[in-house]
């Protein structure tokens, strides 16, 4: 498989992978803002079931990783906290200045944080000599 076909087919079972996992955990944000949890609240929680549940999708499905677990999920994590300071941060921009609101809000951002944690992930977590 070229490298081009490589990137693409990794780029689909990523977003499928993301799909899956984003639709879990917006559901439960979205459930959390209901019962009126705060949203910078609801978005630590979604943050650490997505972490862990995403982790292993994309280490063994995705991005096929026979690196050290411990590694790549330290790696995979610390990613993902600069991803959520970068999501509380733009989050609390457009609620709190009344852009829109946070629902909708992190429905927004999450088309940026996800083309931001494709590239971390394929040239930094799960990089092998194939990528």
């Amino acid at each position: 498989m070229s490298l081009l076909e490589n990137n693409c087919y990794q780029s689909i079972k990523f977003v499928i992978v993301g799909g899956i996992n984003t639709g879990i955990t917006y559901a439960i944000y979205v459930a959390l803002i209901y019962i009126g949890l705060h949203y910078s609240i609801a978005l630590s929680l979604l943050y650490i079931i997505g972490i862990v549940s995403g982790y292993f999708m994309n280490r063994y499905w995705t991005f096929a990783s026979h690196k050290q677990c411990h590694r790549s999920f330290i790696k995979y994590s610390s990613s993902y906290v600069i991803i959520y300071f970068i999501n509380l941060l733009l989050l609390a921009l457009l609620v709190n200045n009344g852009l829109m609101e946070a629902v909708l809000a992190q429905l927004v951002i999450l088309v940026i944080t996800t083309i931001i944690s494709f590239f971390i992930q394929k040239k930094w977590v799960f990089k092998s000599q194939f990528n």
